[in-house]
């Protein structure tokens, strides 16, 4: 789908990139959803990233407002194909 290359570009090109990556995977992706914030903490740290609680809610917004950057670009240069 158009949102996991969205994702994928993250993942590849953001300095944080990976992490982000599998922050909004577990949060928002993933086909089996994660029933609680201490799951989704315990499979990034399975990914070899260790985060507490606070910095998780800090780095899910961060990774959220990069998603959304990438997807206003994308409807702005469908816009301009019209």
């Amino acid at each position: 789908s158009g949102i996991d290359r969205l994702v994928d570009l993250i993942r590849n090109y953001h300095p944080y990139g990976e992490q982000y990556y599998w922050i909004l995977y577990y949060t928002y992706l993933s086909p089996k959803k994660p029933e609680c914030t201490d799951e989704i903490l315990e499979l990034l740290a399975d990914q070899g990233f260790v985060v507490p609680r606070r910095t998780y809610y800090r780095k899910r917004k961060e990774a959220v407002d990069t998603l959304a950057v990438l997807v206003w670009q994308k409807k702005e240069m469908w816009a301009m194909e019209q």
